[in-house]
């Protein structure tokens, strides 16, 4: 005996009913969800904890940022016989060498040095000069844990950990060396940190068979009426027999019934093949839901070739520092070492920032129920991955736009970068002497608004305050051929302006721009089918784009699917519900039926059909005989009755043969109506 699949349906079902059907029918469970949108905070909850410093009481180098501390620039008056001179000097780190036996200087314009701070004995001499320099706390020391000092503030604190702020010992340092502290009446023992699914059915279909074992007798009729009539009789059930048997034998060989076959662990190619032929029915559920990407996607994102240059090693910036001249003017000697270190840090945080985004993106993982196809599988990777491009270019973007945003806004100072030493030429810094009332006198000193230099006419182009376009070509000052433009290189209100208004043009070994020094690196080299930013494409073009040249993904399908592991597959085909021997069958035990109810229905049919006349007698002409017209309308009521029966099988059987699917529209339905719909379709 053949088991007969069914189909059963739950509703309102609870997960704990979803739970045991899908233990005890996971092969044959479909489980529809009634939304496909589910938002993630429906059943996520993430709550974010964040260091216990964020809630106690307790920037670019290449702009040239000066520390309200003093820290990185010092900014004095130098008393000369009769004069008062204004002077701005970058301070720097000293350490003795022990390989060298001498000391080593790092000045905080080209460097980011930083040491451990602590309390040393202060001295008596108030000179400049003593804090121009500052080197490592001296032995005999009284050491801050975890606390560094820097060029800036910032760089120090980014440098140092919290560990003193774990202590109340270390915290009592500071207290007892700034007794002012003490007169807050805080108990600093208390800033302590402390380290502390709608239905569910079960595809089947069911067979109805009916059968009619019958024996019918024919019985000999003698009186020459009765044969006559029995000769109709009998061709009647001749025709009808043989009629309902051609109709039950196409019945019976047209029906069919949906099979479910099911294949444990196929291959990739047994899946492909099956795909193809039942695309439709196919289902085929994933062994493992979650994938992570790095199992079958890879990136290697090619940056533009600038960041693999000699133009940001140490080597080239140290040579442009070599050149810098004495003058405090706009000279591209002056402007290239800031701006070339500058192109690195970009080059380096658009690294950092592609190689995190990457390592985040590999480590989540691709949802899915079943194994999908290959076009589905590349299209919705594809939509991934560009998703994923967009999100980390706009993200760097944005930070270079807000870093620039915030030089705008706040409008810092400055410091004019030219001679190695002392500058006594600041443009952006006045001071003077004044006189109170009581004949004392003062100096005053004054900051005014950045303004770029044009060095051809020595005058000021615009206010970057109120113009955040200001802009003038970028020159090299010769005493004996006058300026020479670098071509691509614009001088802007800082040196972040300056870059993203920049362009490489000048770099390529195209250009014979700065021959000399080109002569010391390996230039640039375009090619188009490498590289999709032409030599004169703004800087800020390129950093736009996270300064990548191409992505490089790819996206292994064979993996994917060795990952997925669908475990079976199940597919659904429409066969014929009986095989050649059980139609036989199912024929020969009906025909006994069959026989027998026409032996009991037949005569009295034709009985009561044989003078049977739906015809008047005019409509076969006023001239024809009563008895002819009569006749004649016996035989056309019956070739009727017979046109009319073949009429009704015929549309039954098509009707039932070839079913035809409705499409009814709603127009602005309800959502009570939409309910009803959804239940019953």
């Amino acid at each position: 005996m053949n088991p007969e699949p069914r189909m059963i349906t739950v509703p309102n079902v609870t997960p704990i009913v979803f739970n045991q059907l899908d233990r005890e029918h996971m092969e044959g469970l479909s489980c529809p969800c009634s939304a496909l949108n589910v938002p993630l905070k429906d059943f996520v909850v993430h709550n974010i904890t964040f260091h216990p410093v964020c809630s106690s009481k307790t920037t670019i180098r290449a702009n040239h940022f000066v520390s309200a501390l003093n820290t990185n620039y010092l900014t004095t008056i130098i008393h000369f016989q009769f004069t008062h001179t204004l002077v701005s000097v970058e301070t720097s780190y000293t350490e003795f060498s022990i390989v060298s036996s001498k000391k080593e200087t790092m000045s905080c314009t080209n460097t980011n040095p930083t040491t451990m701070v602590g309390f040393s004995k202060l001295s008596n001499i108030e000179s400049h000069g003593e804090r121009l320099e500052w080197s490592k706390p001296r032995p005999n020391a009284i050491l801050v844990n975890g606390f560094f000092t820097g060029c800036t503030p910032l760089e120090a604190i980014l440098r140092s950990t919290l560990d003193c702020l774990y202590s109340i010992e270390c915290l009592q340092i500071p207290i007892n060396k700034f007794p002012g502290i003490k007169q807050t009446q805080m108990n600093w023992t208390d800033y302590v940190l402390s380290s502390t699914p709608q239905n569910i059915s079960l595809d089947v279909i069911q067979k109805i068979a009916i059968e009619f074992t019958v024996l019918v007798r024919y019985i000999d009729e003698r009186t020459e009426i009765q044969i006559k009539h029995q000769k109709i009789i009998t061709r009647v059930y001749m025709v009808l027999l043989i009629g309902l048997f051609l109709i039950l034998l196409l019945l019976i060989s047209l029906n069919t019934e949906i099979i479910t076959k099911t294949i444990k662990r196929p291959t990739l190619i047994v899946y492909k093949d099956l795909h193809d032929q039942y695309s439709n029915t196919l289902i085929y559920p994933c062994s493992y839901m979650m994938i992570p990407y790095n199992k079958f996607v890879s990136l290697s994102p090619i940056l533009h070739q600038v960041c693999s240059s000699d133009l940001i090693t140490d080597k080239w910036i140290s040579l442009l520092n070599d050149v810098r001249t004495e003058y405090n003017s706009p000279d591209w000697r002056n402007k290239a070492p800031l701006k070339f270190q500058l192109l690195s840090d970009l080059c380096n945080l658009a690294k950092k920032t592609i190689d995190d985004a990457i390592h985040r993106f590999l480590s989540q993982s691709f949802i899915t129920l079943n194994a999908l196809s290959q076009i589905d599988f590349d299209t919705q990777l594809n939509a991934t991955l560009k998703q994923f491009i967009r999100s980390t270019t706009d993200y760097f973007d944005l930070l270079i736009q807000t870093s620039q945003i915030l030089v705008q806004v706040d409008q810092p100072y400055f410091v004019t970068v030219g001679a190695k030493f002392a500058r006594n030429r600041e443009k952006n810094l006045r001071g003077k002497f004044v006189y109170n009332g009581m004949g004392q006198r003062k100096y005053q000193v004054a900051f005014q608004l950045l303004e770029p230099i044009d060095i051809a006419s020595s005058r000021f182009n615009c206010i970057c305050a109120t113009d955040s376009q200001c802009q003038t070509p970028m020159t090299i000052h010769r005493t004996d051929t006058g300026l020479l433009f670098v071509p691509g290189w614009i001088i802007g209100c800082s040196a972040t302006d300056s870059l993203m208004r920049s362009t490489l043009e000048c770099y390529y070994s195209s250009s014979d721009c700065l021959s000399i020094l080109m002569n010391y690196i390996n230039r640039l080299v375009y090619n188009s089918t490498l590289s999709r930013f032409p030599p004169k494409t703004l800087i800020s073009n390129i950093i736009q784009n996270i300064m990548i040249e191409q992505w490089n993904s790819s996206v292994s399908y064979n993996r994917f699917y060795e990952s997925c592991a669908p475990s079976y597959y199940s597919y659904s085909l429409r066969m014929p519900a009986k095989s050649t021997v059980e139609i036989i069958t199912t024929l020969l035990s009906s025909i006994g039926g069959l026989i027998l109810l026409l032996r009991l229905v037949i005569p009295q049919l034709v009985n009561s059909v044989i003078n049977l006349n739906i015809f008047l007698l005019r409509d076969f002409g006023s001239n024809t005989d009563r008895t002819l017209a009569k006749r004649l309308g016996q035989w056309a009521t019956r070739l009727y009755m017979i046109l009319f029966s073949i009429g009704i099988v015929t549309l039954t059987l098509r009707a039932i043969v070839q079913p035809q699917t409705m499409k009814k529209t709603f127009d602005k339905p309800s959502l009570v109506l939409y309910n009803q719909l959804y239940q019953h379709y």
